[in-house]
C-alpha cells in the first residue's frame, strides 16, 4: 500500500495547479492546440487516470450488475493468462498468444454485457472521462512546468536524448 501512496503522491500534480486557470485556445493555430494538449496529457497523466478512474467507479455504483461484469472480466483474464492452466491445455489451444487469448476474454465480455443490456452503461464511463480529459487538456494554457515536461519527454524520444540517457546511465555506474 506504501508502494501505491509513494507511487500517486510522486506522479500527480498538485489539483490546485490542475485547475488553477482554464483558458480557451481563441486565435491559436492548431499546432499549438495540439501542443497544448500533448504537453498537458503528458504532465497532467496521473491526476487524469485518477479522474477516469473516479468516473468508472462512480458509475459502478450507478449499476452495480457492471461490478459484477468487471469482476467475471479479472478473473478471466487471470484465469487465461494462468500459467498452470496453459500446462494443461491441448498444445493447439495452448500456442494462441497472449494477446489474443486477452482480446477472446474481452470480446466475450462485450458480448456478454451487449446480450444483457450493459454496454452503454460500459461504455458511458470511458466516454464522459475521456471527454473531460480533453476539454481539459485543451483549455489549461501551458505553463512553465509543463512546457520544460514537454520539451524533455521529446528530448527523450529522440535518438540524441537515447543516447544521452544511456550516457547518463554509464556515468553514474562509473561513480557508483
Amino acid at each position: 500500500m506504501e508502494a501505491v501512496k509513494e507511487a500517486l503522491s510522486e506522479g500527480t500534480r498538485p489539483w490546485g495547479e490542475m485547475v488553477e486557470r482554464l483558458q480557451p485556445p481563441i486565435g491559436e493555430s492548431m499546432e499549438d492546440i495540439a501542443g497544448r494538449v500533448e504537453a498537458n496529457l503528458l504532465y497532467y497523466a496521473c491526476n487524469y487516470a485518477l479522474v477516469g478512474l473516479a468516473v468508472f467507479v462512480y458509475s459502478l455504483t450507478l449499476h452495480p450488475t457492471l461490478l459484477l461484469f468487471v469482476l467475471l472480466t479479472v478473473m478471466l483474464l487471470v484465469l487465461v493468462n494462468s500459467r498452470d492452466l496453459m500446462q494443461q491445455l491441448p498444445p493447439a489451444l495452448a500456442a494462441i498468444p497472449r494477446p489474443q487469448r486477452n482480446a477472446a476474454v474481452l470480446l466475450l465480455v462485450a458480448l456478454l454485457l451487449t446480450f444483457n443490456g450493459l454496454f452503454f452503461s460500459f461504455l458511458w464511463p470511458f466516454l464522459i472521462s475521456n471527454a473531460l480529459v480533453l476539454c481539459h487538456a485543451t483549455l489549461r494554457p501551458r505553463n512553465l512546468k509543463s512546457s520544460i515536461n514537454h520539451i524533455k519527454t521529446k528530448a527523450e524520444k529522440s535518438e540524441i536524448g537515447q543516447g544521452l540517457k544511456d550516457l547518463t546511465r554509464e556515468f553514474k555506474k562509473i561513480i557508483e
